[in-house]
Formats: structure tokens, sequence, C-alpha cells
């Protein structure tokens, strides 16, 4: 999947949330994830260099669907309203996103 995109971008903000939220650290998933480095995951999470193989390993562990995720989110249509995040594709209303 290329850097920068808009599935890239939505896929990086759920791991960072699933992470967040299941109380793992970056270490953690990587480790979980088998093989997949520490950075790796950082740089999925800032919306970088993601793999098919890459995001069915960490969608694994944090029980992130990949179905639907190239289309727009039906809860906040890509904008949460400010200071808010949504529940559903993790992107926070405070940041913008490009």
């Amino acid at each position: 999947m290329a850097a920068g995109s808009d599935v890239t971008a939505r896929f990086g903000r759920l791991v960072a949330m699933h992470r967040k939220r299941s109380g793992l650290t970056v270490r953690g998933v990587a480790e979980r994830a088998g093989g997949i480095s520490p950075n790796t995951i950082c740089r999925v999470e800032a919306g970088h260099d993601l793999v098919l193989s890459s995001a069915v390993a960490i969608g694994a562990v944090l029980g992130i669907s990949l179905d639907g995720l190239a289309d727009p989110c039906g809860h906040c249509n890509d904008q949460p309203a400010r200071g808010w995040t949504c529940n559903e594709c993790g992107q926070n209303g405070d940041i913008r996103h490009g």
C-alpha cells in the first residue's frame, strides 16, 4: 500500500488507537506480530510503509479487521468533531490529517 494513502493513514490511526486501548507497547505489538520490528510498527502508525502481510499480522494482534478499510468511515465520514476521536476509524478531530 502506498505511503501516505488514505488507507495507510486510516490503518495507522486504528493501530495506534487499538494498541493504546489494549495497553500494549509498540514493542509488545511487534513481538506478538511475529518478526515485525518496533520501527515498522511506528512507521505503520504514522501512515507509512504498510504492506499487506504486516497489516494482516498487526490486525490479528490488535483485533483490527481489514474489511472495509478502503471505504470512508460511515460513522464520522472521516471528519470527527474537534475534541473527539472516532471509535470506528480512529481519526482524531483535533488533528487535521492530510
